[in-house]
């Protein structure tokens, strides 16, 4: 299946900057944004089953790759800046701003000394696989074996390109008047706004750029900020064999398997800085090769105590692999600010231990009432980390990064029933109810303190 699309469109807004409101200092901006975004999906899979003396074999592969490409991005973006005006809130959904000595409508009274464009590419590739191999033995009718094994493979890619520029001119600034949209919209918001006038063009914008190149000047902080942390590159492997046996003794279901997982990966990125004025320093490439594995087993228990009545047990262990731009060995700092962003490449997995047991009961009535307790003991959660660096080069800095906690313990219980009201008369016997109330308890070490959560919710 192929699938290609291309999308076009422009951006426009006349935002009115009042982040605290005051009867003077007040800026509107008008910007034109054109945009064009290409997207192109390709993927195909194939499949199979077969029977060879009782042993089922099936087979799958998929491929499928993404392309989104956005080769045009022209922001003209213009000021009217210094402005006096009245607020009326007599419409609170729809405030008017009422500016005095001034034609807000009037492009002579914008200009901008800046210029930015963009282009931004993605490609990922993901190809899958799998072989599952399985045979029963049958000894009576209620006593029967099923083995099961087989194996995964996964292969991710992901290149990730981003380019921002802007360009400041040397000197002065332009005005608006030679940069005008004739888009009008004088019934915005059931006709509370009049979007017309003052609105800039980003194609003429994009012209005087391209014929006047000598006039302006890359601004290195804003693109390589910009840029920089969102250029990445990154493949992942994942292989995984298990074997799985079922025994069935009359009421009573044994399900034990063990599953191995190798994980491998490559990420390239780029680590970024700037000086205590928060101008651009430089940016170092930075390779990281790393993976991790583990042994996965559990055991299953089913009785059935009749033919609607069950209890189940099982004991279980889990993974839950870090997200991907996670490892990405990027890293943006805003010394100005005293802020850090950090990917973090050393991630490692988090695996769970679990214990869960059910009692559920079907009714005669097309229902089902179930409830159960659960326990997870959970090595090297992940979750994001903000805090102070204490000490170094970026003491009292502020630093956000994902990060592995130590340990935690998750505990609770479950409660549930299923009713289809086929009892009522016409069509009210085709509605239901579900409800469901969960209570969970939980413990977490983040380094040398610890946390405790208790929460409670129906739904």
């Amino acid at each position: 299946m192929s699938q290609q699309g291309d999308e076009k469109g422009v951006r426009y807004r006349l935002p009115h900057f009042v982040a605290q409101w005051k009867d003077h200092g007040d800026s509107i901006g008008s910007a034109g944004s054109p945009r064009d975004y290409h997207r192109d999906l390709l993927s195909f899979s194939l499949g199979g089953k077969t029977n060879l003396n009782n042993w089922i074999a099936n087979a799958d592969v998929t491929f499928a790759s993404g392309l989104y490409d956005q080769p045009i991005y022209y922001d003209g973006y213009f000021t009217n800046s210094g402005l006096s005006a009245g607020i009326d809130m007599s419409d609170p959904r729809a405030p008017q701003f009422n500016f005095v000595g001034a034609n807000v409508d009037n492009p002579a009274n914008y200009s901008t000394s800046s210029y930015v464009n963009r282009h931004q590419i993605a490609h990922d590739k993901d190809v899958q696989g799998s072989l599952n191999i399985e045979r029963t033995f049958n000894f009576t009718d209620k006593n029967k074996f099923t083995v099961k094994f087989g194996g995964r493979y996964k292969y991710k890619e992901d290149d990730h390109t981003r380019n921002y520029f802007q360009y400041t001119l040397k000197t002065g600034k332009v005005s608006m008047e030679n940069f005008l949209s004739n888009y009008a919209r004088k019934d915005y918001f059931n006709g509370k706004y009049d979007l017309s006038g003052a609105i800039a063009n980003g194609y003429l914008m994009e012209e005087y750029y391209q014929k006047n190149l000598s006039l302006f000047q890359p601004d290195q902080t804003y693109i390589r900020q910009n840029t920089d942390p969102d250029t990445y590159y990154g493949n992942e492997t994942l292989g995984a064999t298990y074997v799985e046996g079922k025994l069935t003794l009359n009421k009573l279901d044994i399900i034990t398997g063990l599953r191995y997982e190798n994980t491998g990966f490559t990420y390239n990125g780029n680590i970024v800085s700037f000086d205590d004025k928060g101008a651009y320093v430089s940016t170092n490439k930075v390779a990281v090769n790393a993976g991790f594995d583990g042994f996965f087993p559990s055991l299953n228990l089913k009785y059935a105590i009749d033919q609607r009545t069950n209890v189940r047990a099982a004991a279980t262990r889990s993974l839950s692999r870090p997200g991907y731009y996670d490892l990405v060995p990027w890293q943006e700092v805003e010394t100005r600010r005293k802020r850090m962003k950090i990917g973090n490449p050393d991630l490692d997995q988090s695996t769970s231990t679990n214990l869960d047991f059910l009692f559920e009961h079907y009714l005669k009535s097309l229902g089902l009432i179930s409830g159960g307790i659960f326990y997870k003991n959970i090595d090297n959660y992940i979750y994001e980390s903000i805090y102070t660096q204490q000490g170094g080069a970026f003491d009292k800095y502020q630093v956000t990064q994902t990060v592995n906690g130590a340990n935690a313990h998750v505990y609770g219980y479950e409660i549930a029933w299923q009713q289809q009201l086929t009892f009522l008369p016409g069509f009210l016997n085709g509605f239901g109810i579900y409800g469901n109330f969960t209570q969970i308890q939980s413990t977490g070490q983040f380094f040398a303190s610890e946390h405790i959560w208790i929460l409670s919710f129906f739904k």
